[in-house]
């Protein structure tokens, strides 16, 4: 077993005593990754419950088309570490590994915050 594989193992009891003493009344942990965006096929994605929204800065982006991998990787390893937090994927990086030149930064900012912290 790899050491990261151990760790993620090791982890999993960190989740169980965490569920056990979690209170009803806590809300959930809110996180939004800003990359490549991520691949709805990959197995830990697609499984992914916790995934509330995913947008595009600009809108031609697909946030779920990563095709380099990075946005995916990053959100499957927080999904092994934060099962519980829910997370909003937005990809702002095309296919050449580039910030799309006609990115709406103000967008990025506004992603609708009511909606995220009403949850």
């Amino acid at each position: 077993m790899t050491w990261a594989k151990e760790w993620f193992t090791q982890l999993e009891t960190v989740h169980r005593i965490v569920d056990e003493n979690r209170k009803d009344n806590h809300r959930a942990v809110r996180v939004g990754i800003l990359d490549t965006g991520i691949d709805s096929t990959h197995s830990e994605i697609s499984q992914a419950t916790m995934i509330k929204e995913c947008k595009g800065f600009p809108d031609s982006l697909d946030p779920c088309k990563d095709k380099i991998g990075h946005g995916t990787h990053g959100a499957s390893v927080f999904l092994k570490t934060a099962p519980q937090a829910s997370l909003y994927i937005a990809r702002v990086v095309d296919d050449q590994k580039r910030i799309a030149p006609d990115n709406d930064y103000q967008a990025v900012v506004d992603v609708n915050p009511l909606h995220i912290y009403s949850e």
